[in-house]
């Protein structure tokens, strides 16, 4: 039973998440710039904050610098579980 739990997350869930997460990563920019068109000026016009030194262009740029290592990374990890998942559910 514990086998047949395993596997159903790593064919079902696994994938799921993976996507999810794919799809966060790609709209940290859209999110990025809502923060900085939208809520920000809100933030500055509703509380008298000066909000003129946030650079959110440098973090989107230094976010997608991590993004494409951590991709590299992550592809490189899920291709070795699942090239090594069968032969390690068949050891169990």
């Amino acid at each position: 039973m514990l086998i047949i739990m395993a596997v159903c997350f790593f064919l079902i869930v696994f994938p799921l998440l993976e996507e999810q997460i794919r799809r966060l990563f790609i709209r940290i920019p859209e999110m990025i710039d809502w923060i900085q068109t939208g809520f920000l000026p809100w933030l500055s016009q509703r509380f008298g904050l000066d909000l003129n030194s946030i650079d959110l262009n440098q973090l989107k740029s230094s976010l997608f610098g991590q993004w494409q290592t951590f991709g590299s990374f992550g592809t490189k990890f899920l291709a070795e579980v699942s090239a090594s998942g069968p032969i390690n559910i068949t050891l169990v």
